[in-house]
């Protein structure tokens, strides 16, 4: 049973209060999505994951300069931003959800290279 002082006293907490109390330690357990991570990184996890052949098809039929700025951008980048335009279309283009994108840059995030 959780436990709090009300004026000094030391009282049961309520069933409110300990959901409230749970609903703060959850948070506070989840680990956090980074914005960028270094594209080393990425690229480690991605092979981990087998995500890479089928990104790096993607990238190949992408036609014309905004093909190449995708494929300048994966090669050559030193990070990869979450909000990018690449990784936004990821869910899309290898049939994954944002979650599992999320656990990715988690993945990566985490990595000591």
């Amino acid at each position: 049973m959780y436990k709090t002082m009300d004026s000094g006293v030391e009282r049961d907490c309520t069933p409110e209060e300990i959901a409230e109390i749970d609903e703060r330690r959850a948070q506070a357990a989840r680990p956090v999505v980074p914005d960028r991570i270094p594209m080393l990184n990425a690229h480690l996890v991605l092979i981990d994951e087998g995500w890479m052949p089928e990104l790096r098809a993607f990238l190949d039929t992408m036609p014309g300069p905004e093909g190449e700025k995708a494929r300048a951008y994966f090669d050559k980048a030193l990070t990869m931003a979450r909000d990018h335009d690449l990784v936004l279309a990821i869910p899309a283009v290898l049939g994954k959800t944002e979650a599992e994108v999320d656990q990715l840059f988690i993945k990566a995030g985490a990595l000591n290279v």
